[in-house]
Formats: C-alpha cells, structure tokens, sequence
C-alpha cells in the first residue's frame, strides 16, 4: 500500500518534547545537511542503551519511515517530533 505524503516542509513545526511511541518525527539533520525534503517516520518504539560507563544512557528510538518503509534506529536527540 502507498502513502501519499500531503505535509509541505515549510508549514511544519516542532514540538519541543522527546520523542514517544506513536509521535510522528522528522530526522534532525535531513534538511540541514543535505537539503532532502522531510521525510516522516511513526516512532515504533524506543528504550534506553547503556553506555560503556557507569550512569551513561543512550535514549534511542525505532522509527518506520513512510516514505522508504524501512525501520531504522535512532537516538532520541537526532529526531524531531511533528506530531504528538
């Protein structure tokens, strides 16, 4: 099944919250970067990695982009949320 993709870039905003289950996020970087078009993915999960030191904790997400449909992981940090 296609989905057709009816957001326009420049009406987006962010909200200013960590990502959770069922946000719509966008990729931090995708537009500063490298200038692609936002590409908006569902956040399928997330958990928290420990690091190789004592109190370290890496948030990260598993995110389904709409466009591509992969399910890739990401930190928390790197995503912006769209939708809530």
């Amino acid at each position: 099944m296609e989905i057709e993709s009816k957001l326009e870039d420049d009406r987006i905003q962010t909200i200013k919250k960590e990502p959770e289950v069922g946000d719509l996020v966008s990729y931090k970087h995708n537009r500063e970067l490298t200038g692609q078009q936002l590409e908006t993915g569902l956040v399928l999960e997330t958990w928290s990695d420990k690091g190789p030191f004592e109190g370290e904790v890496f948030p990260q997400a598993l995110v389904y982009w709409n466009e591509t449909e992969d399910q890739e992981t990401f930190p928390l940090e790197d995503l912006d949320v769209i939708s809530a």
